[in-house]
């Protein structure tokens, strides 16, 4: 197995499900910036200047963490 499979999404679920916090961890961060950007484009025009996309990232990522199991 080389270095980059060992960090395929696919095993870091399998990780992640077995328990593995750090690969939890490294599987969210595969996806913040994806999410960022959906979380940029989705937010209205009235709302961009009272909620940071990064902010909706992190809490999508905390609810993720609590219920990934």
């Amino acid at each position: 197995m080389n270095q980059d499979s060992a960090y395929a999404p696919a095993r870091l679920v399998v990780l992640a499900r077995a328990g593995d916090e750090t690969a939890l961890g490294q599987l969210l961060e595969l996806y913040r910036n994806y999410l960022r950007l959906l979380a940029d484009m989705q937010i209205s025009r009235r709302l961009a200047g009272k909620v940071d996309p990064s902010d909706l990232v992190q809490e999508a990522f905390l609810e993720a963490h609590r219920d990934f199991r």
